[in-house]
């Protein structure tokens, strides 16, 4: 019995084996298949297809963006130049304000007072001078007394004129009609001198300041237009154009800053708003490619030219200012050459290509 039950086992094992082998060769056999329609599929030899370009002769023209903030052309800050107690100080931050109306009225008691001594003074020295000029036409008056005299006058005058001045510092009209932005003092306050107390702008003179980059600030000009966009109004660009290019660069980011004024104020514009301001830069007429048909490598750049006879030539090239999406070729090509734009993926000089379309 084990005899027999041995030979069951090795007449299974024998099996198996056989199974496994002849699942093996079938799964080669289906390899070799499939590779075989694969094969005959694929051409052997299909063409190398790319897009070309063309070398063009013109004005380069770049568009940028940059951006910017919204701000006051007239601002008109009220400093006191005397002390006081506020007495009237009539608008409240976001009043409309119009030219000539009363912004601040300090307590002027203690400098009527002063002024009217003032005058008192110079009216009796007045009359010491008249009397010493009537005494001199006969002779009784020295001249130096006289002088001494007239200098008194002289100066009791001046004493009446700052008082009068400083009297007139105690009340200011708004120089020009605006919004009043800051409100820093209340009625019954006592201020002293060269406190700020308000501020006043215009809000229909706005300017957008811009910081630009030094490579682009040598190329922009003073009236040219520019396309603004006002974030906090929507998307519509308005139109505006450059009224100032400042003269220093920051020494820290190397940009200077320019001023853009826009056509018309649009309804809602304010000081501070956000701002985008797009610029059209223009060269001279120059030879340019697609960035995308430059090529780079350890030799330097280049370009692969598509000869009449459908070959790829490589050609060596120097580049200059890349302008959007074109870049300025100094040397190493002509005008109305065709070069390689897309499709240099396993491409090497000297094959011939299909050209599948230009760009």
């Amino acid at each position: 019995m084990d005899c027999e039950k041995h030979l069951n086992d090795l007449d299974k094992g024998m099996k198996v084996k056989v199974y496994f082998w002849h699942w093996l060769i079938g799964l080669a056999v289906f390899g070799l298949l499939n590779l075989s329609v694969v094969q005959a599929a694929k051409p052997k030899d299909a063409p190398h297809l790319v897009y070309t370009t063309q070398v063009k002769h013109q004005v380069l023209q770049e568009n940028l963006m940059y951006t910017g903030t919204l701000t006051a052309q007239r601002i008109f800050r009220l400093y006191t130049q005397e002390g006081g107690r506020v007495l009237e100080l009539p608008f409240y931050t976001g009043d409309r304000v119009e030219k000539g109306a009363l912004l601040l009225r300090l307590d002027d008691r203690r400098l009527q007072i002063a002024l009217l001594k003032a005058k008192a003074s110079l009216q009796q020295l007045q009359q010491d001078l008249r009397r010493l000029k009537n005494l001199a036409k006969n002779k009784l008056v020295a001249d130096d007394e006289l002088a001494r005299a007239d200098t008194a006058v002289t100066l009791a005058e001046t004493d009446v004129r700052l008082l009068q001045v400083r009297l007139e510092e105690m009340r200011f009209s708004a120089p020009f009609a605006g919004i009043l932005s800051a409100r820093l003092a209340e009625p019954g306050d006592v201020i002293s001198s060269n406190t700020h107390v308000l501020t006043v702008l215009d809000p229909t003179a706005l300017l957008i300041e811009v910081p630009v980059a030094e490579q682009h600030l040598a190329r922009l000009r003073a009236q040219q237009q520019v396309q603004v966009q006002i974030d906090a109004l929507g998307t519509e660009a308005y139109t505006g154009r450059i009224v100032r290019i400042y003269p220093t660069l920051d020494a820290q980011t190397r940009q200077g800053t320019i001023a853009v004024q826009l056509a018309q104020l649009p309804t809602g514009a304010r000081a501070g708003q956000f701002c985008r301001v797009r610029f059209e830069l223009r060269r001279e007429a120059a030879l340019s490619i697609p960035f995308a048909a430059l090529r780079r490598d350890h030799e330097g750049e280049f370009v692969l030219v598509l000869e009449a006879d459908n070959k790829v030539r490589r050609q060596a090239v120097r580049s200059g200012a890349q302008l959007d999406q074109r870049i300025e070729i100094l040397d190493g090509v002509e005008a109305g050459q065709t070069l390689i734009s897309r499709g240099f993926l396993g491409l090497k000089p000297g094959q011939t290509v299909q050209p599948a379309g230009e760009e």
